[in-house]
């Protein structure tokens, strides 16, 4: 090698990071490349020490895991001590990695799709579930007994709500758990659609939630339970159109019935537009969304009561912070039900955290910029 020639080094793929949190333990999961290798790679928090590691991939903790692909989101959750990622392959099949700490195992792999459209993993406290839109079938699974179980159709004449029409194409779509109840939330060509439905019920419940907007393909769908100050607990649901004349609205319910009775409340008026889409999470009784704008600054739209919501940029010129610009929907996570963390790839190349923790601050998970 001559003296100006640079060694090889693995290139961060532009998508979002997965974060979670297991138990004090704080983990990081971004799509890398390396030569005709595309691998996850690891930064995380245990025992108060920071490091970074390969998941998957060459010189790692699972070297013979399933590859993921180049333009694959991972997600990850956290359930009972044990951490769950989950990805695209290179053949479109979704991949669960388990484990914690150097300890990991591949799941089966989900396969035999007629048309995968995008999968989300979650959970009702126990167990791993996978939801996903297979041409338009609105499915789950649950990982049980070292295998995945027959998948259960929700939509569709022979689905759990046979009245409930196909969903469109794409991703746009969230599964969650409300009390015993799995609930689904999709896009058709003319609704947004809402099922809900306990496991083992030979019935579910199905709703038109909403008329779909024009422009609205392509939106953010993302479901979360909302619990506010008072400690009362309701299912949400947050949708956020990327279009450049987009919007977010949160909705969540505050009656007896919540598949019908929502209150909306809407992206205030004269704030910047999204331009990729935003994510949303909980924490200490408030509500967050974030979002890029044109600029790839990130802007936060909030909520303290779930009643009232403000804007505020973080990453602007006028921001909190001076970070690099972000230029697809971050990821929100919370750690230790008080930290709150937004996570992105940037070009420089990083993944970048922005988080509040008393007051707003900006560091680098990958390559770590600082120690710990």
């Amino acid at each position: 090698m001559s003296s100006t020639e640079k060694p090889l080094a693995p290139v961060l793929n532009m998508v979002a990071p997965a974060i979670t949190a297991n138990n004090q333990d704080f983990y990081v999961f971004y799509n890398m490349n390396f030569g005709p290798t595309n691998y996850l790679g690891m930064t995380s928090m245990q025992s108060q020490v920071w490091k970074t590691t390969n998941l998957t991939g060459p010189n790692s903790c699972l070297q013979n895991a399933s590859p993921i692909s180049a333009t694959a989101t991972p997600m990850a959750i956290a359930i009972n001590g044990t951490v769950y990622v989950a990805y695209n392959n290179t053949n479109n099949e979704i991949v669960v990695v388990s484990g914690s700490g150097t300890s990991w195992s591949q799941l089966p792999i989900l396969s035999s799709f007629v048309s995968l459209q995008g999968f989300r993993i979650f959970t009702d406290g126990t167990s791993c579930y996978i939801g996903y839109n297979d041409n338009g079938m609105m499915k789950y699974t649950l990982y049980q007994n070292g295998n995945w179980t027959s998948a259960v159709m929700l939509n569709l004449n022979m689905g759990m709500c046979p009245t409930a029409p196909v969903a469109l194409a794409g991703n746009q779509f969230t599964f969650y758990f409300d009390g015993n109840h799995i609930r689904c939330f999709y896009c058709s060509s003319v609704e947004v659609s809402s099922i809900r439905y306990r496991p083992g019920d030979q019935a579910g419940v199905y709703r038109q939630f909403m008329s779909t907007p024009s422009g609205y393909s392509g939106c953010t769908l993302k479901g979360f339970i909302y619990t506010n100050l008072q400690k009362q607990s309701y299912p949400a649901l947050m949708m956020a159109n990327p279009n450049s004349t987009g919007f977010i609205d949160v909705f969540i319910a505050n009656g007896a019935d919540p598949s019908s009775k929502w209150v909306t409340y809407n992206f205030p008026e004269g704030s910047p537009l999204p331009k990729y889409g935003a994510d949303v999470c909980s924490v200490n009784g408030g509500v967050f969304v974030a979002y890029p704008d044109a600029s790839g600054n990130i802007q936060m739209m909030f909520s303290m009561d779930g009643q009232n919501f403000s804007t505020v940029p973080i990453s602007a010129s006028n921001g909190y912070v001076q970070a690099p610009a972000c230029n697809m929907v971050p990821t929100l996570a919370t750690y230790n039900n008080f930290v709150l963390h937004m996570g992105y790839a940037n070009t420089s190349p990083a993944i970048t955290d922005v988080f509040w923790a008393f007051c707003w601050n900006n560091v680098n998970l990958y390559p770590l910029s600082f120690k710990g």
